[in-house]
């Protein structure tokens, strides 16, 4: 068998309605996973603050917007 640098993923599981009785089994079902998630970002982030890692803002936005919307393009014709 060779290898490749593709890979095959596959996920499985039945469709559900994700009503109000649905979101609750799953909050109760998975109830750390949210305090897991956010201790996960916030240790991440400490490491790399104790590393040092300079932090790059979002810039501000531009006075002039750089493309147009497709309303105001001028019809294209054909001939």
């Amino acid at each position: 068998m060779t290898r490749s640098a593709c890979s095959s993923t596959r996920l499985t599981g039945a469709l559900q309605v994700l009503d109000a009785p649905a979101r609750r089994r799953a909050l109760w079902r998975y109830p750390l996973m949210t305090i897991g998630v956010f201790w996960h970002i916030h240790r991440e982030a400490f490491t790399l603050w104790r590393k040092r890692v300079p932090f790059f803002s979002k810039p501000a936005q531009a006075a002039v917007v750089a493309t147009r919307s497709h309303s105001s393009q001028p019809p294209i014709s054909k001939h």
